[in-house]
């Protein structure tokens, strides 16, 4: 089970990246750039069906965090995201 959860993180990456995303991950942290612009970090916690997605500019983020959060609930679709910023 484990290693089903693991390799779901790495396809996240993976389709992040094929998007245009420039993803930086550590462990169940995802650095988030588009556009060479920071727009937020994902921390993802699929053990306990939690997310959450902080923005370091709202304007810029908001239309990619509908593309973002698409993405996560296809690959965790019990997972509860929490946005801030």
């Amino acid at each position: 089970m484990y290693a089903d959860k693991a390799k779901k993180l790495q396809t996240l990456r993976n389709i992040l990246v094929e998007k245009g995303f420039q993803v930086r991950r550590h462990c169940c942290e995802y650095f988030l750039i588009k556009n060479n612009k920071f727009i937020g970090v994902l921390s993802l916690f699929p053990s306990w069906n939690q997310a959450l997605l902080v923005s370091t500019n709202k304007q810029e983020s908001q239309k990619l965090f509908l593309e973002i959060l698409q993405i996560i609930k296809e690959l965790f679709p019990e997972i509860k995201v929490e946005l801030q910023g």
